[in-house]
């Protein structure tokens, strides 16, 4: 059986990971969590991480998410996040792991 990772509103990171469960008769999903850390202020990205915890598997899948544009944040967004480049470097080639 196959078991699909909703993204995210804000994911734009390709590919979305499909978790395989070896036998569906033995191996269930137990519980999933999915958060955010904003990390520091002076980086432009914040990392997306969803914990899936099966009968017998832990999967972590952490991605990386452009930091939103707003006016508080407009000199980091200048200045070390240098965010105007971000059109020229498309969100969906950030850094994306799944592991287990």
């Amino acid at each position: 059986a196959m078991w699909t990772i909703v993204p995210n509103t804000d994911d734009v990171v390709e590919p979305i990971p499909h978790i395989y469960l070896m036998d569906p008769a033995k191996e269930k999903i137990i519980f999933h969590l999915t958060f955010k850390d904003l990390g520091s202020a002076f980086q432009g990205t914040y990392t997306n991480t969803d914990i899936i915890v099966t009968s017998g598997r832990i999967f972590f899948w952490n991605r990386a998410t452009y930091k939103k544009f707003d006016c508080m944040s407009l000199p980091c967004y200048c200045f070390a996040w240098a965010g105007c480049l971000n059109r020229f470097f498309p969100g969906r080639n950030l850094a994306n792991k799944l592991s287990f």
